[in-house]
């Protein structure tokens, strides 16, 4: 009934978005019942988002009164529709842990956030198993925007498999190719999910890293983008990864946009923050 439920409003949407409109208020699933969280994520998501019910009201009334419905009540409607979609879409990867996105992975207050469950529901075959971490450019979801589709990750995984060039680019695809093919549903038969590629080669600024040094790849995913445009797309990726207290971690900075324009300072500054928090040294170099 769940994901029923989900995927009906994906379809009604034409598309979901990947980011939460309720961010700060993520309700997190502890050993307390599935659905008493669910209903409390859907409670602050009505109570951000009363715009929903003024569009629904909107809607039937054009609609009762035997006028068309105009294109802004329209365009309220599905856009409440999307972040509704979201919540659904996200809430049965979120994880268990008691640390947030906020405390975890510090950004701008304009940036959104999510704490997902490794492997995801859309790709359960990956191998990693712990905990991501997001946070999103505010204009993650706008095409026109300079931050369209960016945003940085942190894996917190186990110690196995280790995370060698092989299990990178095996993990990652795996992890876009569900994604898409979730968001899609079925609706865009003609992308095939198994066409998507990825690039991913050592960083030169890795010579001569220490042992303890995160190792540094540059990376590059062509797919499909499923939420907004459903067109091929090219995201540039920077990733580290590491080995600490028994734990494997991976950081990603990701966009379109090439790696001299604005918003990769803001992603460097947040990852530069997380690798403080780990008891690591940014290189200025990276």
């Amino acid at each position: 009934m769940f994901w029923n439920l989900k995927f009906y409003y994906s379809g009604l949407c034409g598309g979901i978005v990947f980011q939460s409109s309720i961010r700060h208020e993520r309700v997190t699933p502890s050993s307390e019942d599935t659905w008493v969280h669910f209903s409390q994520v859907v409670d602050v998501f009505f109570m951000r988002c009363q715009g929903f019910q003024h569009a629904c009201y909107k809607c039937s009334a054009q609609i009762r009164d035997g006028s068309c419905i105009t294109a802004g009540a329209l365009k309220g409607f599905v856009v409440m529709s999307q972040w509704f979609a979201a919540c659904c879409l996200l809430y049965p990867s979120l994880s268990a842990a008691d640390e947030t996105f906020l405390s975890k992975l510090p950004a701008p207050n304009d940036w959104g956030g999510e704490t997902i469950r490794l492997p995801p529901a859309f790709a359960a075959d990956m191998s990693v198993k712990g905990v991501e971490y997001i946070r999103f450019a505010p204009g993650m979801m706008d095409p026109q925007s300079d931050s369209f589709f960016c945003y940085a990750f942190a894996f917190e995984l186990g110690l196995k498999p280790e995370l060698t060039e092989t299990i990178l680019k095996d993990e990652f695809l795996k992890y876009y190719r569900g994604l898409c093919k979730a968001v899609l549903d079925g609706k865009s038969p003609e992308v095939d999910a198994a066409s998507f590629t990825m690039t991913l080669k050592k960083s030169p600024i890795s010579v001569g890293a220490g042992a303890d040094d995160p190792s540094d790849f540059v990376c590059s995913i062509r797919w499909v983008e499923p939420f907004a445009t459903k067109k091929f797309q090219t995201l540039n990726l920077e990733i580290q990864t590491w080995n600490r207290d028994r734990r494997n971690y991976v950081f990603a900075c990701v966009s379109p946009k090439a790696r001299d324009t604005a918003i990769w300072k803001q992603l460097h500054q947040i990852r530069d923050g997380y690798l403080k928090r780990q008891g690591l040294n940014p290189r200025e170099s990276r």
